[in-house]
């Protein structure tokens, strides 16, 4: 497998652990107030930090890191305060991320654009690839079909539900 392409994984894994493993429900709902969203990017800065730490280490390799860090602020503090947050804005969201990490994969090993589609179907040729793409595939709806709004519509339902049964036995 090309470094480019590990290298890619590595900051694909990075960026969903980011994004659903450390985001709490509150974070992910609040990213649009700037102290949620640096909390949000600390979290990722210290899991870039650590896919800096597994690399062969030059000024290029941690500036192409803090570009994504960059990249990933001003992606969040776009799409965070649009609405309607739905599939779609999730969509857009994880699209514009994927697309940064692959340009600084590409960026930070220098891989000529006649070649970048080489490495990426060089990791396509990687079961480990497809297994990823499995995760990821999954992942993303199921970050969805948890979204915060989602989980607020449910808890005021519920909450109508309840105090309508309320006023009912009263």
């Amino acid at each position: 497998m090309h470094p480019s392409a590990l290298f890619l994984l590595k900051l694909l894994t990075a960026h969903l652990a980011g994004d659903y493993l450390f985001q709490s429900s509150r974070l992910a709902r609040e990213k649009h107030r700037p102290a949620f969203l640096a909390l949000h990017l600390l979290a990722h800065a210290v899991l870039l930090a650590l896919v800096g730490l597994t690399e062969p280490s030059s000024p290029r390799l941690w500036l192409v890191l803090l570009a994504v860090l960059a990249a990933h602020a001003a992606i969040d503090a776009a799409t965070s305060r649009r609405t309607p947050r739905n599939l779609r804005l999730l969509s857009l969201d994880q699209g514009l991320h994927l697309a940064s990490l692959v340009v600084a994969a590409h960026v930070a090993y220098r891989v000529e654009p006649g070649h970048a589609l080489a490495s990426v179907g060089d990791a396509l040729g990687q079961p480990g690839a497809w297994l990823f793409a499995a995760g990821l595939l999954l992942a993303v709806p199921a970050g969805a079909r948890r979204s915060p709004t989602s989980r607020a519509n449910a808890s005021r339902a519920s909450s109508a539900r309840a105090s309508g049964s309320a006023c009912s036995s009263a």
